[in-house]
Order: C-alpha cells, then sequence, then structure tokens
C-alpha cells in the first residue's frame, strides 16, 4: 500500500506532465507551447528523483537518486529561461535563440560533472529524520555557487522582460513562468511537508534501507 510520501510524489509528477502535454496539445506548432513542454519534462525529471526514493534498494541506489537529482535541479533554471524567452521572442530565428542560451551551455556540463564527482554526496544519513538525508562534500559549495548564479540569471531576465511586457505577452509571462516555478516549489514542499505532518517518512523499511544506512 503507497503511504503519503508515494502518493504526494506521484500526484506531483502525473499532473505536471499532463499538464505540459495538454499546452503542447493546444497548439503544437507554437513555440511557446513546446517550450512549455519541455520545462514540465523537465520538472518532471527532478519529480521523478524523489518519487523514485521509496524504491530504492540500498545506498549506493539512493547516491545515484542524488546524483541526479542534483542534475536536474540544474535544468530547471534554463528551462524556465527557455519558456520566459520563447514567450517574449516567438518568431526570433534559431541562431538568436542559441546566443541567448549560450550561458547555459556552460553551466549545465558544470553542475552535471559536479553533481557525479565524488565530492558532491559522500554519504547518506537516514538516522536525523528517518529519511534520506544527503551527507554533501566540498563539490557541494560549488554546485550552490553556480545554482545561485543560474537562478539570479533567469530573475533578472524574467524582471526584465516582465517590466517591458504588454498586454497577453504579460500575462501569459507571469501565468506561465511563475505557475512552473510556484509548482516546482509546492512539489518539493508535498513531498516533505505532508509525510511530516502525517508521520509517514520512514518511507523505506519494507526493503530495510534504514538499518543499512543508520549504522
Amino acid at each position: 500500500m503507497l503511504n503519503s510520501f508515494q502518493v504526494s510524489s506521484i500526484t506531483a509528477f502525473a499532473l505536471n506532465l499532463l499538464l505540459g502535454i495538454a499546452v503542447y496539445l493546444m497548439n503544437p506548432g507554437r513555440r511557446a507551447n513546446r517550450c512549455f513542454l519541455i520545462t514540465s519534462l523537465a520538472i518532471a525529471s527532478w519529480l521523478c528523483c524523489f518519487m523514485l526514493v521509496p524504491f530504492a534498494s540500498g545506498r549506493e541506489d539512493l547516491l545515484r537518486l542524488m546524483r541526479y537529482s542534483g542534475v536536474a535541479s540544474g535544468v530547471l533554471p534554463m528551462a524556465f529561461d527557455l519558456l520566459r524567452h520563447s514567450i517574449m521572442h516567438e518568431t526570433e530565428k534559431r541562431r538568436d535563440l542559441l546566443r541567448t542560451l549560450m550561458p547555459w551551455f556552460f553551466t549545465i556540463p558544470a553542475v552535471t560533472l559536479i553533481s557525479f564527482h565524488a565530492s558532491f554526496v559522500l554519504d547518506v544519513d537516514m538516522s536525523r529524520a528517518g529519511f534520506p538525508m544527503p551527507i554533501h562534500g566540498h563539490g557541494q559549495v560549488l554546485y550552490a555557487i553556480i545554482s545561485a548564479g543560474t537562478v539570479l540569471l533567469f530573475a533578472k531576465r524574467f524582471i526584465s522582460d516582465f517590466r517591458s511586457a504588454q498586454g497577453i505577452k504579460r500575462e501569459e509571462l507571469g501565468f506561465n513562468v511563475l505557475a512552473s516555478v510556484l509548482f516546482a516549489i509546492s512539489a518539493l514542499s508535498l513531498g516533505q511537508v505532508v509525510p511530516a505532518v502525517t508521520g509517514q517518512r520512514q518511507v523505506l523499511s519494507r526493503q530495510g534501507t534504514p538499518e543499512i544506512l543508520g549504522r
């Protein structure tokens, strides 16, 4: 039987994916709709890392999921920025689009390399909250610096576009981009708050993982 953590994670994953597909099918030929689907897939990939935690069979599986989560989390600002840009510049040539996305061609490989480096996640601790908590190494500091830079870059571009946009573009920008960001935040909160309130954080006991990691 599924517990609250699994239900909340699967629900958030499914709703996000269905919303992305629904928006895409409304007008598949429009760039903004395609980018909304890409953003939904990016969020879904990130949520999938949390959704698979209850099915991890041991320490190595948990470490692998945490590294995948690091990569997926690093991709989210780029996905949000791509959606923002597609709304503001629907008819822009691909060459100009690639020039705008140039910073992300450096940050994404960087967060990927850091996420899979041994210094990013050293181990997993199950003793503090009954839930797998990463024990980060020095690599986390560099990851945090790069992540903060990508968030600031997206925020600067979004605020600038939102101030200059008018009419339907302003409404679309606010609804689509802010909705995606808020959904990602809400999904993470749902996966953490609901299990804490219901007391069902020990999601891995079926496979004995907490006993292995708690030694």
